[in-house]
């Protein structure tokens, strides 16, 4: 890599790079000798000059009664960059601490909650994406043996899915519809408080997700398809239902999310 790419890199223009190494090779110098040798005019090498010493690259001195320029030390250059990386690392963190309280400003509706539509396995992968992007816990009303099917000829993608969850601590609740006996549901390793319900007396074909503002919606009888809607007053709303039907099935079997994940794991908090 050239030293114009890396200077262009670190945060100069292009003129702030020629300007600067033309300071380095030539020592301490007027403008006007960085200009010739800079082949940047006189005029715009005094804005880069300012600008260069406002970044910590170039100093001033005086020689002969003389104000000359001279380039700073590449280390402390290198000091400037580190110093710049932990200013920016400690923005970041601050910025994703702030993400809960921000979320919340930001779930302010409009006149119409945002839909989006997708379609087939490759909608059911799509919409993963929407899902990882958002925050907090979820809950969930969903037919297992469906999703199941559902998902066939793309199990990997819902197993890597399914990691990242349990990477993350994604944590939730869920109310699992089966046909099957519940001593035979094998389940992943995920941080979900569950609940088991027969499919002959809740005869459900889709699933319902809510996480944060977003509320996902299901069909995997015939073909299968995504609705995707965005509204926290919906979202809301559906939070509430659940919470009934939660408490109705607090006596029926089930998994914690300390049972799913094994010994030693402690849940964070409860969603």
């Amino acid at each position: 890599m050239s030293l114009m790419s890396v200077l262009t890199q670190s945060g100069l223009s292009e003129k702030e790079a020629a300007v600067y190494l033309a300071a380095c090779e030539l020592g301490p110098s007027p403008a006007t000798e960085i200009a010739r040798k800079s082949d940047v005019n006189r005029a715009t090498v005094y804005v880069c000059l300012e600008s260069l010493e406002k970044k910590g690259f170039m100093g001033t001195a005086e020689m002969l009664g003389k104000n000359v320029f001279v380039a700073e030390h590449p280390d402390v250059i290198l000091d400037t960059l580190k110093r710049d990386y932990e200013l920016l690392e400690k923005r970041q963190k601050n910025f994703t601490n702030s993400m809960p309280e921000l979320a919340a400003h930001y779930n302010v509706e409009g006149k119409k909650p945002k839909v989006l539509f997708m379609e087939g396995l490759e909608g059911l992968r799509d919409h993963q994406v929407v899902f990882e992007n958002l925050r907090g816990p979820y809950i969930q009303i969903t037919n297992i043996d469906d999703a199941a099917n559902a998902f066939k000829g793309s199990e990997f993608t819902r197993a890597k899915h399914q990691d990242r969850l349990k990477k993350e601590e994604v944590g939730g609740r869920a109310l699992l519809v089966t046909r099957q006996s519940f001593d035979d549901i094998e389940l992943a390793p995920l941080p979900t408080d569950v609940k088991f319900l027969h499919f002959e007396k809740y005869p459900v074909h889709g699933e319902v997700t809510v996480r944060e503002d977003t509320i996902f919606l299901f069909s995997y009888k015939l073909d299968t398809f995504v609705t995707i809607i965005r509204s926290q007053t919906m979202a809301n709303t559906i939070k509430a239902m659940f919470e009934l039907a939660w408490e109705a099935a607090e006596r029926l079997p089930g998994k914690t999310a300390e049972e799913r994940m094994g010994d030693g794991w402690q849940k964070q908090s409860k969603p």
